[in-house]
């Protein structure tokens, strides 16, 4: 009875501080990714953090050193994913906190160790939830706004949304695509399908498009990183006209692409792709979501290279070798278009108080890959989750991009189901005529390659190009309903349709 007696609370001092390692390591990171706490699989890996704890320290209680060792491996694992930044200072740690834990003094090691990973854990837990938009939207502004007759602006870009006029024969089978622009020409738009884009690459062509007219040639508009930025616009002509007009200005960016220059304009930067909360929109199993967190969980830690995370990176390669989970060298989260949906519900909300006068422009990273969307915005089978050749280095063979296109379509009608639901409810708030709209794409669909400078000849074929042509959609004054297939530069279809926004 003694023995058993004076067992216990070693066994259970032992559990309780590797189960503190083990939630310091994966607590914060859940909540970062915009995991709440008493979300179910929060709950669930807290409460397999402890039993884990728990049965290690349970088979390691006849063998201390090999217990201190756990203990000292967890400790360096914790450091190596929230700290450490070169394999020299994962080296260094890994030396003085085995030293340490070996020493007659690991009980005071292992006591501290585990209280300051309790304490990391708990104030994890206490900083301030992350929110997907930072700023995160706005309540609307309580002055009332002297809009002057001016209407309500709404101007959506729609990141990666290729022309019809591309597509192959297969994806326009059935009319689906006729079907989807038809559902804009009953709403009043104008549809132009024959949009060139300068490039390939998003910066190069909403910085030309949103610059002013008559740039010189060569000249980008583009800046480089910087403020929290990779690329930023240098000047935003189609934001200062808004301004310059007295609308009330508020711009959705993302911080690939800095687009909100004026300083009188509200902007708002969602600056994660890899916002796991986003994921729990869609219905399942505890263990499907449990799956989709750590495929969250295994992206972050391959490819976070501000963080380092050295240790990981050999075991996570080699699940890649043996196809047992996805590979994604350009940090393509998954989680993406999940949290584009969630950009869409703010906006949503903020249509039951948009009011003429005042101008939202929003950059959407959808159509965009990955592709895991279905045409009704549910989550499709994580075995057919998709992305272009020219990501993931695959021969773009016809089975496959025929597969792929499949794909793409199916997001993009997820996409104008959302953007059509939006205007319906301002269209039935205030009115079509007091509701002008401009959606557009920025490139082409890209499934296969990225024209980033295309030569003159490229930029003037007649032939449609996957990877240039986009799609204008535009409801305002003097544009007549239909469609139009007549080649023109994107970045002069912007600018007329803004003519005809603000007339």
């Amino acid at each position: 009875m003694n023995g058993r007696g004076s067992s216990q609370p070693g066994w259970l001092l032992g559990g309780a501080q590797l189960a503190a390692l083990l939630l310091a390591l994966v607590v914060p990171a859940l909540l970062d990714f915009g995991y709440r706490l008493f979300d179910s699989e929060v709950l669930f890996i807290m409460g397999g953090a402890v039993a884990c704890g728990g049965l290690l320290s349970l088979l390691t209680f006849r063998a201390p050193l090999l217990l201190r060792l756990l203990f000292a491996l967890l400790v360096i694992c914790v450091l190596d994913f929230y700290f450490l930044a070169s394999w020299y200072a994962v080296l260094l740690v890994a030396v003085v906190v085995v030293v340490l834990v070996v020493t007659r003094h690991h009980a005071t090691v292992m006591q501290v160790g585990a209280l300051g990973a309790a304490l990391f854990a708990v104030l994890g837990v206490l900083s301030p939830r992350h929110s997907l938009l930072a700023p995160g939207l706005s309540a609307p502004r309580q002055a009332e706004i002297a809009h002057g007759g001016r209407p309500l602006l709404l101007h959506i870009v729609l990141d990666e949304q290729a022309s019809p006029l591309a597509a192959s024969a297969a994806a326009r089978a059935g009319g689906r695509l006729d079907r989807l622009l038809a559902s804009y020409v009953r709403r009043g738009f104008a549809v132009q399908t024959g949009v060139r884009s300068d490039s390939g690459a998003t910066e190069i062509s909403l910085a030309l498009a949103f610059g002013p007219p008559g740039l010189p040639s060569g000249e980008l508009n583009l800046l480089g990183e910087g403020g929290g930025f990779t690329h930023r616009v240098q000047r935003n002509a189609l934001l200062q006209e808004l301004v310059d007009r007295q609308y009330q200005v508020s711009v959705i960016q993302n911080s690939f692409l800095q687009i909100c220059t004026v300083p009188a304009a509200q902007c708002q930067t969602y600056s994660r792709d890899n916002y796991g909360h986003a994921m729990r929109r869609f219905e399942g199993a505890l263990g499907r979501r449990l799956r989709l967190l750590a495929t969250l969980m295994h992206v972050e830690m391959l490819q976070d290279d501000a963080r380092g995370i050295f240790l990981y990176r050999p075991l996570g390669e080699w699940a890649i070798r043996r196809g047992l989970v996805h590979s994604d060298p350009d940090r393509n989260y998954w989680t993406r278009p999940a949290a584009m949906l969630e950009i869409f519900d703010g906006l949503d909300t903020q249509a039951h108080v948009m009011r003429p006068g005042e101008a939202w422009v929003a950059h959407v990273l959808l159509p965009h890959f990955p592709y895991m969307l279905d045409e009704k915005c549910g989550l499709r089978s994580y075995a057919g989750w998709s992305l272009p050749t020219w990501v993931t280095k695959e021969l773009a063979l016809a089975p496959l991009l025929n597969r792929l296109e499949a794909d793409y379509w199916q997001q993009v009608e997820c996409v104008h189901a959302r953007v059509l639901s939006l205007v319906d409810r301002l269209d039935q708030r205030l009115g079509p005529t007091n509701v002008r709209v401009l959606i557009h794409g920025d490139h082409g669909a890209r499934l296969a390659k990225r024209r980033i400078r295309p030569k003159a000849e490229r930029l003037q074929a007649a032939t449609p190009d996957a990877s240039l042509d986009t799609l204008v959609l535009v409801r305002a004054p003097g544009m007549t309903a239909g469609v139009n297939a007549d080649r023109i530069r994107l970045a002069d279809s912007i600018r007329s349709s803004y003519d005809a926004l603000l007339r």
